[in-house]
């Protein structure tokens, strides 16, 4: 299954879960992991300099990156450094899903329906690519 493939199983499932609002906080976490397949798709493969990166591991494997930091943040700092106009979206998906899924599964359905607004700006955003 390709990068696209797995973010639009994850966006169509979160399609599903918002209509049946029910479990918000699952619609923020599958726009956040669609966000971030779409987003893998959108970087990589990633070339810097004569240095080529088919993927995260690669990338993470090979840059000039502290073997402690984890491919989240790795992630955050791609986005930001090549993708400035969405990285706030990815940013705010990120910490809602963290907070959704450890802190506290309330999410109310005004949050959820960010999630899926901000989804489709990176999905769009990815939709340019090809």
């Amino acid at each position: 299954m390709s990068r696209r493939d797995h973010a639009l199983h994850n966006d169509k499932l979160s399609i599903h879960l918002l209509k049946i609002g029910e479990f918000n906080d699952w619609v923020v976490t599958t726009c956040f992991y669609s966000a971030l397949h779409f987003i893998e798709d959108l970087i990589f493969p990633l070339t810097i300099g004569s240095e080529n990166y088919k993927d995260i591991d690669s990338y993470k494997a090979r840059a000039i990156i502290s073997d402690r930091k984890p491919k989240h943040e790795i992630r955050l700092d791609l986005v930001r450094s090549h993708y400035r106009d969405i990285s706030p979206e990815y940013r705010w998906l990120y910490d809602t899903c963290i907070h959704a899924r450890y802190f506290t599964y309330k999410i109310d359905i005004e949050l959820a329906r960010k999630a899926r607004r901000y989804l489709d700006k990176i999905k769009n955003k990815e939709k340019l690519k090809t």
